[in-house]
């Protein structure tokens, strides 16, 4: 398969946390196939009220027969693009059926875990922009 043949499409919505302390805003990327518009994977990306300058990765899944095919990596590529310049927090969990250690899965991406703690973490990417910019 090709990545030309596919398309993503966001989808925001907002809802208060279940002990109403915080509101959430979430955002859903999808990666579409054109030809028959079907969701062949997603990631979910949420950001709490209290705190913009972090942001959890949830939901990361591709439909079992379009595995294999590097659509995980290209939607965590994606998020990283759109959401880098912030903390990204997420748990893995081991996906034993499909032979993945999601932790190593994750590491590509520059998380890390801290000892003790059932999340992993990516620092925020230095953003180029016109109040900074990247000098190096």
């Amino acid at each position: 398969m090709k990545y030309s043949s596919f398309k993503i499409e966001k989808k925001i919505s907002t809802y208060t946390s279940r002990n109403k302390s915080k509101n959430v805003e979430t955002i859903c990327y999808y990666l579409l196939k054109n030809r028959k518009n079907e969701n062949i994977a997603q990631v979910r990306v949420d950001y709490y009220s209290s705190n913009e300058d972090e942001a959890e990765l949830r939901d990361l899944h591709v439909e079992q027969k379009y595995r294999k095919n590097g659509l995980a990596t290209r939607l965590m590529f994606y998020v990283i693009e759109k959401h880098g310049h912030q903390i990204i927090k997420l748990t893995p969990f081991d996906e034993e059926d499909l032979g993945i250690d999601l932790r190593t899965f994750y590491e590509k991406f520059g998380f890390v875990g801290e000892a003790g703690s059932e999340y992993m973490y990516r620092s925020p990417t230095k953003q180029k922009g016109k109040n900074n910019e990247d000098h190096s």
